[in-house]
């Protein structure tokens, strides 16, 4: 994986979907991409294969932040809360 510090590096990138109360991890996914774009969609469709049901809303950090990915949780009628930048560049974004 290409990392920031050191070129490219041996790793992975692993993403995890949890539901509420109490804390359940219900998909999981393991990549070799140092981007968590693209992977929403997979986590969305591990969910609904084993639980046939998907969830109300999604809440994700800026890297999950990419036009396909919420205009996919647009048609599935999914409430997405997805952070819209990085946190630290002194933009602060509140929520209405």
């Amino acid at each position: 994986m290409k990392t920031s510090a050191a070129g490219f590096q041996p790793c992975d990138n692993a993403q995890v979907a949890v539901d509420g109360e109490p804390p359940l991890i219900v998909a999981t996914e393991l990549t070799s991409n140092a981007s968590d774009q693209g992977v929403m969609v997979g986590l969305l469709d591990a969910v609904k294969d084993r639980f046939d049901a998907q969830p109300e809303r999604v809440l994700a950090d800026a890297g999950y932040g990419n036009e396909r990915d919420l205009l996919e949780l647009e048609a599935r009628g999914i409430d997405g809360y997805v952070a819209p930048g990085r946190e630290g560049n002194g933009i602060w974004w509140g929520w209405c």
